[in-house]
């Protein structure tokens, strides 16, 4: 059918691209489940699709006399194979936006210091060692590939944490399976 002589032709406006729209994706999930988990919860898991498989616990410390919070996670072989795959520049970009994320939850908990405070106090090391997040009481998120010739990649965050701290590491960790699933 053709138009008639004269009349405007207006572009939509570009909606946000499929992949954008896919790296909020497991960021939001993970979100709103850890919203549902009900206060003093000792054991969870949380799936965040097929990509991810998070075993989330707290455990109450006798020296400290608080609850300490940790996760263990599994990946799907098809983010551990996109991660191996990633060449050099990619995985610098990976670790500044895992960076970003675990600053941003910092921020979020604590806006007492500067997001660029948080940023580049947190190290995100990802060539098959830790993600590692400072601030709060050197957090801790390690990686290692295991399972039938190491292929799959395993993080845990087992250390005595406070929920803050798990908080930072899992806004990391969604970014991670995000980007790479």
């Amino acid at each position: 059918m053709s138009k008639p002589v004269g009349e405007l032709t207006i572009e939509p406006e570009p909606s946000p691209s499929a992949e954008r729209i896919k790296r909020a994706d497991y960021s939001l999930v993970l979100a709103a489940k850890l919203e549902k988990v009900p206060p003093r919860t000792l054991v969870t898991q949380i799936a965040l699709g097929s990509a991810a498989l998070l075993d989330l616990y707290a455990e109450y410390d006798a020296a400290r006399k608080e609850p300490s919070f940790g996760f263990n996670a599994s990946v799907s072989n098809t983010v551990s194979e996109n991660y191996r795959r990633l060449g050099d520049d990619a995985r610098s970009q990976l670790v500044c936006e895992v960076k970003e994320a675990m600053a941003q939850q910092a921020y979020l908990l604590n806006p007492t210091k500067s997001f660029d405070h948080y940023f580049d106090e947190s190290t995100a090391l990802m060539e098959h060692n830790a993600l590692f997040f400072e601030p709060h009481g050197n957090a801790m998120l390690r990686g290692a590939w295991w399972g039938e010739y190491d292929k799959q990649l395993r993080f845990e965050a087992n250390d005595h944490m406070t929920e803050e701290q798990r908080r930072i590491l899992l806004g990391g960790f969604a970014v991670f399976i995000t980007e790479l699933a």
